[in-house]
């Protein structure tokens, strides 16, 4: 009984220094928590990741397990990701630099410094119960302050995607954004595929309708339009 007295102490006055080495070992060393305090179950620090051998700084991060109304909730910056119920996950606010997303070799996009910053707005996922599991949802992921590696030091804009996830299904949605008179950006995506609109004005069309012609087709009956067909997959 004193074994388990003593036990259960440890247990609950565990560090949170030991919640920052269990996130180092998960993702393999490319992220990390610094400074951390609290407890393993009521912690804060700083994370970090690691994308394309450059360290990013994602802000103050604090954690609760349990919460007063969710099995577990993290914040990360001014978001938070809540475990609300055992099949129900909720994200809103969750801000990453984009350089950090768009810049990982796994997605084989060009090189460079991508600017702005990817913010998931209000997202919920639902892992259907029973022994047929399937995952749905709905969510938002914004763009801001745009800029690609393609074309140096030229703003973009923003955009955002409005998704959705039915159970056995691929994720269908739509896409907008630009910069007011100069880029306009209109799509769907569904099946593995997606479908955009592109219109350049002025300026920007001096600067990007080379790169686009690349691979969009443009419109025959709309000056300074193109139509672009890709896959997701």
């Amino acid at each position: 009984m004193i074994l388990l007295l003593v036990m259960l102490a440890l247990l609950v006055n565990m560090p949170a220094r030991f919640v920052a080495l269990l996130v180092e070992q998960a993702c393999s060393g490319q992220c990390r928590i610094s400074d951390s305090s609290g407890s393993a179950w009521n912690g804060q620090g700083r994370l970090f990741l690691n994308s394309n051998q450059r360290w990013f700084d994602l802000g103050p991060v604090h954690w609760r397990f349990p919460a007063s109304d969710a099995y577990f909730v993290l914040g990360l910056g001014h978001g938070k990701i809540i475990w609300r119920t055992l099949h129900q996950l909720e994200v809103d606010g969750i801000s990453l630099p984009a350089a950090a997303i768009l810049g990982h070799p796994a997605l084989q996009l060009p090189a460079g410094d991508w600017r702005g910053s990817l913010t998931v707005g209000t997202t919920q996922l639902r892992l259907a119960p029973g022994n047929t599991p399937g995952i749905s949802g709905h969510g938002q992921i914004e763009w801001r302050q745009a800029a690609t590696p393609l074309v140096t030091d030229y703003p973009l804009g923003n955009y955002q995607i409005n998704w959705r996830w039915e159970e056995r299904s691929a994720p269908h949605g739509s896409f907008s954004g630009g910069r007011p008179s100069l880029i306009l950006v209109e799509g769907q995506f569904d099946a593995g595929q997606a479908n955009a609109r592109i219109d350049l004005q002025g300026e920007a069309r001096l600067r990007l309708e080379r790169y686009l012609s690349l691979i969009a087709r443009p419109l025959p009956d709309r000056d300074g339009s193109w139509t672009l067909l890709f896959r997701l997959d």
